[in-house]
């Protein structure tokens, strides 16, 4: 029962070491179950649920400030450098950090639980003060989770290779623990509610031991390193994941040959794919190289440098969106996780001319990105958003006010419009109001607001997705003896869409029967083809300029087509407009 000895001397060191976040992260638990589980919904709006809902989301945003000073308490204590917290001269920082989290969580429970939408839209210099905040919010999380488990890291005095596959195991032997006292708990809190007596807080429950056992469990898997790995995990990581990865790197590179031979352009899916590879290959290299030893050893040193070509896939797939889109907040992180891939390779690179591991250096370098991100005037995330979309918007405008604007510049705009709205933050809220102010007689919100909300693209990044226009000079209608205006849209939200039947509709007349159908099948078929051969510099018109004739002998000319299929192949949104001359 060693194991079990230790464990319990694990928990019981744990719980000396980070009493404070343990405690906080208690007291979130507690108000959640108060608010969801054992007060009515009802209360929820009274002067006490929002009490409770200010203390949960305090106590959640202080629990990361607690953890970084804990981990960094712990640390200096073991190297001596501290011996308790009343050497005031020392610990003062550690007041200072807990009142800049006091401060940033305060503000954001304010404003999760008193502070409503309506006052935000009644209240622009509000609005606009939160939004450069959470700025600084989220880099206080990330400064919090990454400082923390920084010197954790330092704590234990391993390798960041043998640190990293330790950890692994360690987190995930913290997940079994949980995971069992979870289920336990569940089965007898089951057979008490059948046999006993009806029991309706298992919520609760479960809340409290996610607190007191799953939060605990994880510090001790990342924080208490063993001596000694067991075998079967060393196989695990160092073989088996290593030969998983390598299968998956094959198959890539073999895509890598397609592209060259056939000379076409990477899919979609390929920016996803390779950044995913690299993702993974860098965390299972990392834990492979802690564990393993001899031939395979020196293989898993220069295997990172087999990752190069996938950088420059995930180059062309996002520089070819962002020619096409513009940059969007998903388009950006891409951009920073390519950033993040080439500063890990060089270092790594002149690391591996010394034989040297790369120790912490990824810690200040994710630190930097997110300051970057968030932060940094002119080039972060909401600027660069902003400046990216707001050419489109400001040639439409142009062409608008000298009457040369077209549908096909019109939706181009729309989606840059809302791109600044959605994800612009500040800069795009400024942008925004130039605009109006520079054009007070055009309705932005009737003309490029949310009317037409089909098209969010940072749900669809890992879609196709497919813009089509056509401008129809003239359509002859000799033989026919109606000509309708139509628009059509169809979703699978309900059922699939069936393309081979799609109704026709006339515009602005969603609730009268359909005027025909069409079979748009092949037209599907030949959009995709395009979309997959990169062929969008023409937007597609010559797969619009032949008309579609219809199953009752109608002719369908198609000025607007917005298609999206999804990762299975099938079309799951279909939106036309066009004209339908029929007998």
């Amino acid at each position: 029962m060693l194991w079990l000895k230790n464990l319990k001397e694990d928990a019981r060191g744990i719980f000396k070491e980070h009493p404070a976040s343990i405690v906080t992260v208690l007291i979130f638990a507690v108000c959640t179950a108060l608010l969801e589980d054992i007060f009515s919904l009802s209360t929820a709006d009274s002067a006490v649920g929002k009490a409770f809902s200010f203390i949960q989301i305090l106590a959640l945003g202080l629990t990361f400030g607690f953890v970084l000073c804990e981990s960094h308490y712990n640390y200096k204590k073991q190297i001596g450098k501290l011996q308790s917290l009343s050497e005031i001269g020392k610990t003062f920082v550690y007041i200072i950090v807990m009142v800049i989290s006091l401060g940033l969580s305060a503000v954001n429970a304010c404003k999760s639980t008193y502070i409503t939408n309506k006052d935000l839209a009644d209240n622009a210099s509000l609005s606009f003060g939160l939004d450069i905040y959470y700025r600084f919010f989220w880099v206080y999380i990330a400064l919090c989770i990454i400082g923390a488990w920084f010197w954790i890291y330092k704590r234990t005095g391993e390798s960041f290779e043998g640190y990293s596959v330790k950890a692994f195991l360690g987190s995930l032997k913290a997940l079994a623990v949980y995971v069992v006292v979870a289920i336990g708990t569940l089965c007898i809190i089951a057979v008490f509610d059948a046999l006993i007596v009806s029991f309706d807080y298992m919520f609760t429950v479960e809340l409290l031991i996610a607190a007191l056992v799953g939060y605990p469990a994880l510090l001790v898997g990342l924080s208490k390193m063993g001596e000694s790995m067991a075998r079967f995990s060393q196989i695990m990581v160092g073989y088996v994941f290593t030969a998983l990865l390598a299968v998956a790197g094959i198959i890539v590179y073999v895509y890598l040959l397609k592209i060259i031979f056939t000379w076409t352009f990477p899919s979609n899916e390929a920016y996803t794919i390779t950044t995913a590879l690299f993702a993974a290959g860098l965390v299972i290299i990392t834990m492979a190289q802690g564990c393993t030893e001899g031939g395979l050893l020196k293989v898993l040193k220069v295997s990172p440098l087999f990752f190069v070509p996938f950088i420059i896939v995930q180059i062309m797939c996002l520089s070819m969106r962002i020619g096409q889109y513009g940059i969007t907040a998903r388009r950006y992180l891409g951009i920073m996780f390519i950033v993040f891939e080439v500063i890990y390779l060089i270092y790594y690179v002149l690391k591996l001319r010394k034989q040297e591991g790369i120790g912490g250096f990824l810690f200040p370098v994710a630190l930097a990105l997110v300051v970057i991100y968030y932060l940094v005037p002119g080039i972060n995330v909401y600027a660069a958003v902003t400046g990216s979309q707001k050419g489109v918007v400001l040639a439409y405008m142009e062409s608008f006010v000298n009457g040369e604007d077209s549908s096909k510049d019109k939706a181009r705009a729309r989606s840059a419009y809302r791109q600044i709205v959605n994800s612009g933050n500040a800069e795009g809220t400024h942008f925004v109001k130039e605009l109006e102010a520079k054009y007070p007689d055009f309705k932005f919100d009737e003309e490029m607001g949310d009317g037409e909300s089909y098209y969010n693209e940072d749900d669809v990044d890992d879609k196709k997705e497919i813009y089509a226009y056509y401008d129809v000079d003239v359509i002859d209608v000799s033989r026919y003896e109606n000509l309708a205006v139509i628009s059509t849209h169809v979703d699978d939200f309900d059922v699939p869409i069936d393309v081979s039947a799609i109704e026709l509709r006339a515009a602005n007349s969603e609730e009268i029967p359909a005027v025909g159908s069409a079979d748009l099948s092949y037209l599907v078929k030949e959009l995709e083809e395009a979309y997959d051969k990169g062929d969008h510099s023409y937007d597609y018109e010559d797969v619009l300029k032949t008309p579609v004739i219809t199953p009752d002998g109608g002719l369908l000319y198609l000025t607007r087509v917005y298609l999206r299929i999804d990762e299975n192949g099938e079309a799951e949104y279909l939106d036309i407009d066009g004209y339908y001359a029929y007998h």
